[in-house]
């Protein structure tokens, strides 16, 4: 599950490193998507993802297991493929080998690999564990709420849980701590561009975000990433808000002012904020 430590991990991880693609991924992989999972819930699936880690075994869904290991693994190709040539990063944890593999009839296969960063393929029989779960999950996913869909911003929770990462950009662009170097953005091979496109035009925002004289004729009007990053600056006129309460986020505190960790330290858990199972941090003013 999310919690405030994992998003506060992702600002170590930027002071470390000071790859804003790096903490766009943290809040991305550790928070946005877990919270939307969170609150969406997710019951009555058949495959047990615990159970694989625990046992490497599962035992429903019987129909795909009387698929032939071969079957369940042409099956999966253009899944794995798809991941590698276009998810972020899915090179990192996919491989693609030119040669026969596992004594298949395969010189183009794409398959797991052993860890992050590794050229060698797990072995046939765990990608073919793998790919029985996968195929599992994706067949009989069982039940979630809208949350966990393309539909999510119909949940009207959907609207209450986002500015949580605008408030932290705010905190890293107005903490000397961490904008010491700027905001480097590293490409990844390519993938989320800084000079991309982005979903937005400024008239989706109301009122209107910021000037609207930004040339954005080169893609059809669509802002691009470092356009947005730089209209949602807290320091210029362009929105006529900041938040405060920069040291309250969700069930625990760490000032993201504070000159260390240390500091943090003195911080208790801000068990204040729930109420009858409600976590009004997520009302926090904007000022």
């Amino acid at each position: 599950f999310s919690t405030c430590n994992k998003l506060q991990d992702c600002f170590s991880t930027f002071e470390s490193d000071h790859d804003f693609l790096s903490f766009d991924l943290c809040a991305e992989f550790e928070v946005h998507g877990n919270i939307h999972d969170m609150h969406a819930g997710l019951w009555d699936c058949e495959a047990d993802w615990k159970s694989f880690l625990t046992n490497t075994m599962v035992d429903s869904a019987e129909g795909v297991d009387k698929l032939t290991s071969d079957h369940r693994f042409d099956l999966m190709q253009d899944y794995w493929s798809l991941l590698y040539e276009t998810a972020l990063s899915g090179s990192d944890y996919i491989g693609q080998f030119d040669t026969p593999w596992a004594d298949l009839n395969y010189t183009d296969a794409y398959v797991p690999l052993v860890g992050k960063h590794n050229d060698t393929a797990l072995a046939f029989e765990q990608v073919d564990l793998l790919n029985a779960l996968m195929l599992k999950t994706v067949l009989f996913p069982g039940t979630w709420g809208v949350m966990k869909s393309g539909a999510s911003s119909a949940d009207p929770i959907f609207w209450v849980i986002h500015q949580l990462f605008d408030k932290a950009t705010h905190a890293l662009r107005l903490s000397e701590r961490y904008n010491t170097e700027g905001f480097e953005w590293n490409n990844k091979a390519g993938f989320m561009e800084w000079e991309g496109a982005t979903p937005f035009k400024q008239t989706v925002f109301e009122p209107y975000l910021g000037a609207h004289d930004l040339n954005t004729t080169d893609i059809n009007g669509f802002l691009r990433n470092d356009q947005l990053w730089s209209l949602l600056d807290p320091n210029k006129n362009s929105i006529d808000y900041v938040y405060d309460q920069m040291t309250t986020w969700g069930s625990c505190s760490f000032d993201p002012f504070s000159t260390s960790d240390d500091d943090d330290d003195d911080l208790v858990e801000d068990d204040d904020d729930f109420v009858d199972g409600w976590d009004d941090t997520l009302d926090d003013d904007k000022r």
